[in-house]
């Protein structure tokens, strides 16, 4: 049976867990020299510190954003505010005595950041060279609309400076879980040196023991067939890494479950002594030293 080394850092923390455990209780015992419960635990401290560190950037990040959504309605807000107050001077539909107002070739305001500063640069150019046309009851002043595109500026730009941080966060927190994961390996191969192939401690450290095969295919075409009036005799079609098969019956009305009644290494069985008169439902398992398989489709038959 393959241990397979997880790939996402949930998977490798929670892995990593387990194989310090079992490094803990055995690795004396065992030996371990290269990959011990000490080395284990630097590697994933490590990788536990580099995923919160990344997770934190991630919320600043989202705060940022927030931030800058905020600066952003509220340069929305202002120029909207500002263009209708200035439509009865400059016309209700553009033209080019718009242009002075940052607002060019169009009357929309835009919600794009970047797109937002230079109206508002411009506004703020206009209102003061013009200041007949503030409106200080309203807050549409030079001052507002410069601090506002101070605001989106300083806003837009530490968003971006963030997403530096988030990015390099995470790869730093991929280089640590690269680390952890080859330290996983690492051990699984020097515990494939120093332990037998079916030895339990295998499991101490959250791992299969590799001696163990693949669970067995399930077995397919059960064939029941009534031989006599209280006897069913039984084929089966052979399952991929099956050793050996468990045979299941429920008569219908009394048993509440299927039962076990069988473990031939065959791919036939006779079942005798069944209730007369009776629905019999059998199925079919395959066996092997990695576990059982799914039950079968059950095949029905009715006795005499």
């Amino acid at each position: 049976m393959k241990n397979a080394i997880p790939k996402s850092t949930s998977g490798l923390l929670g892995a990593s867990a387990e194989m310090i455990g079992g490094a803990t209780q055995h690795g004396a015992a065992i030996g371990l020299v290269r990959n011990t419960a000490v080395h284990l635990t630097t590697d994933r401290t490590a990788l536990v510190t580099k995923r919160d560190a990344y997770e934190a950037a991630r919320t600043v990040l989202t705060d940022n954003k927030d931030a800058l959504q905020a600066a952003t309605d509220a340069g929305h807000a202002f120029i909207t505010q500002t263009r209708d107050l200035l439509k009865p001077h400059l016309g209700s539909r553009y033209s080019s005595a718009w242009d002075v107002t940052g607002l060019i070739r169009s009357l929309q305001v835009s919600s794009i950041p970047m797109k937002q500063l230079p109206v508002l640069e411009a506004m703020e150019s206009f209102l003061t060279d013009n200041p007949n046309r503030e409106n200080a009851e309203l807050n549409v002043t030079a001052v507002r609309a410069g601090e506002l595109a101070t605001t989106v500026t300083a806003a837009h730009n530490t968003v971006n400076a963030q997403k530096t941080q988030v990015k390099t966060a995470h790869n730093v927190r991929i280089a640590a879980a690269k680390v952890l994961m080859k330290r996983l390996a690492d051990l699984v191969a020097e515990l494939k040196q120093a332990m037998p192939a079916l030895d339990e401690r295998w499991l101490a450290f959250g791992l299969k023991m590799p001696g163990t095969k693949e669970r067995p295919a399930t077995p397919t075409n059960i064939i029941a067939v009534l031989i006599g009036a209280n006897a069913v005799s039984v084929k089966w079609s052979a399952a991929a890494r099956a050793e050996y098969y468990r045979v299941w019956k429920r008569v219908v009305g009394l048993d509440d479950v299927l039962i076990a009644v069988g473990s031939p290494a065959d791919l036939d069985i006779i079942l005798e002594g069944l209730p007369s008169n009776s629905t019999v439902e059998i199925a079919v398992s395959a066996m092997n030293n990695g576990g059982e398989s799914a039950l079968s489709v059950l095949a029905t038959i009715q006795t005499l």
